[in-house]
């Protein structure tokens, strides 16, 4: 298991910074070669199918990691044959919202576009449950492979597009273009399941039964996750949401690292110790510790180079972004201290605790609201330079630590090692930010921007490098001790 949980971390890790290296070589292009506009149009695209994704989960993938029968062919068709089903009635529901949602947002262009890339639904519903049943078995290479291969094609397609017709249409091709490699290449790839339509009425009813509280519960996270995106989308300019857009590909990186750990490495690990929670929590406070090691290096490194980067490698337009890149790491980082905790009561197959905390995260959206108008507030009263989206930000990083209060309590052992290990990891957040961007602030006006340009990467860069260092100092002995023991997994070095 443990080196199962270390060569499913390296995978994950490395497959998820390839990813965001061709995403973002394939951002820098595409901001050349299109607007804004075409990126806040796609973000409208994304935030409404997202909302119908979130709306319908039942589960499936997890219940394939989390249920004893997980292995059984009865019950992986019966989950397929759900999956489909659920992918064909999403583009259903996205072509009858697609009207109203173009009238909501003022854009007449999201009609079609809706109708086209919804499609995708029905594509990604009959891809293979292989990728579950790996995640099932922490053998994540395959999986890592096929992402970075339908990423690659989704980007070749856009950039074509994009190059001979530069519209939001190439950023439409390139997401049905992913979906259709994906979906293929789970069957005549990865060829671990043999998928067919099948009914086992008790397999149904456990994939109910479990799904029923993650139905409930992805509404309210969408709510708290995307909910930014649905309210800004009307607040913003299509203009100022395209930038917004832009900046959030960017500041949920470290999020996105922290989540594809907790789902593919450590969920898996904790429903193999369900009935044993002292020792679950023990190995999640272990594991919880790498994961927040290296979303501090992410974060430290996106707030120091945010401005510069957008400043250097993009057009002038879009150096707003890097400001609000800025502000989103707050939310970011309190959404990464979450992120793992609600995998315990899930892992004990308790997912009404997860439903619960995810309603009150969503309360976030509603003090977000508040803080905006605070903002525009302050901005009329007292002259402050773009004081609603900060204020928009703020509050929802609020609504995620009253959540996180909450599953504090409802951890079933070592609630006060949790309190501790989360304040630890951000008191070094903040230390390592607050030092670099004092360093910065000081070069701006001592010497010049070109200066801080150079130190801001080479901040960046050292940030990186002192988190990179503890993470295999912490590895590399539980690889070696792993290949003679194998008792207790994540055993941290020097701890």
């Amino acid at each position: 298991m443990k080196r199962q949980a270390i060569i499913g971390s390296v995978w994950a890790l490395g497959g998820y910074g390839a990813s965001q290296v061709l995403r973002l070589g394939g951002n820098l292009l595409l901001a050349y070669l299109l607007f804004p506009k075409a990126f806040g149009l796609m973000g409208l695209v994304a935030i409404v199918m997202q909302g119908l994704e979130m709306f319908s989960d039942v589960g499936i993938g997890p219940s394939i990691v989390q249920n004893k029968r997980g292995d059984e062919p009865a019950f992986l068709n019966t989950a397929w044959t759900i999956q489909v089903i659920r992918g064909f009635a999403l583009w259903i529901c996205a072509c009858i919202l697609a009207w109203p949602a173009s009238r909501f947002y003022g854009e007449s262009d999201l009609f079609l576009l809706l109708l086209v890339a919804s499609f995708s639904a029905v594509i990604r519903g009959l891809g293979s449950t292989s990728i579950a049943s790996l995640n099932r078995a922490i053998k994540l290479r395959e999986i890592s492979l096929l992402d970075l291969v339908a990423q690659a094609c989704a980007l070749l397609v856009t950039a074509v597009w994009a190059l001979t017709y530069p519209t939001v249409w190439a950023l439409v091709g390139g997401q049905l273009a992913a979906a259709l490699v994906k979906s293929i290449a789970s069957h005549t790839v990865l060829r671990h399941n043999r998928d067919r339509f099948a009914w086992d009425r008790t397999a149904a009813q456990e994939l109910f039964h479990f799904g029923k509280w993650i139905f409930i519960s992805t509404i309210v996270t969408f709510i708290a996750l995307h909910s930014d995106r649905l309210i800004l989308g009307k607040l913003l300019t299509i203009e100022d949401f395209g930038l917004y857009t832009i900046a959030l590909v960017l500041s949920r990186t470290a999020m996105i690292v922290a989540s594809r750990i907790a789902n593919t490495v450590l969920f898996p690990i904790l429903t193999r110790h369900q009935d044993d929670p002292k020792q679950l929590m023990s190995i999640f406070i272990r594991a919880r510790a790498v994961m927040l090691w290296a979303s501090i290096g992410v974060c430290g490194a996106i707030v120091v180079l945010a401005p510069t980067f957008f400043t250097l490698f993009y057009k002038p337009e879009y150096a707003g972004s890097g400001l609000i890149a800025q502000w989103l790491v707050l939310f970011m980082w309190t959404t990464i201290l979450l992120t793992g905790m609600d995998r315990v009561p899930l892992a004990m197959g308790k997912s009404r605790v997860m439903f619960q905390a995810n309603i009150i995260r969503a309360l976030g959206a509603g003090i977000a609201v508040g803080g905006y108008l605070v903002g525009e507030y302050l901005e009329r009263q007292y002259l402050w330079t773009e004081a609603g989206l900060p204020g928009f930000i703020i509050g929802l990083s609020l609504g995620v630590v009253i959540a996180y209060i909450y599953l504090q309590f409802k951890l079933p052992h070592g609630r006060t090692k949790v309190f501790l290990q989360s304040t630890r990891y951000s008191f070094g957040l903040a230390l390592f930010t607050g030092a670099g961007l004092t360093v910065l602030h000081l070069l701006r006006v001592r010497i010049s921007s070109d200066t801080a340009h150079i130190v801001a990467f080479l901040l960046a860069g050292g940030i990186c490098a002192i988190v990179l260092f503890r993470i295999v100092h912490t590895l590399f002995p539980n690889m070696k001790k792993g290949l003679l023991n194998s008792t207790t997994p994540f055993q941290e070095h020097g701890r």
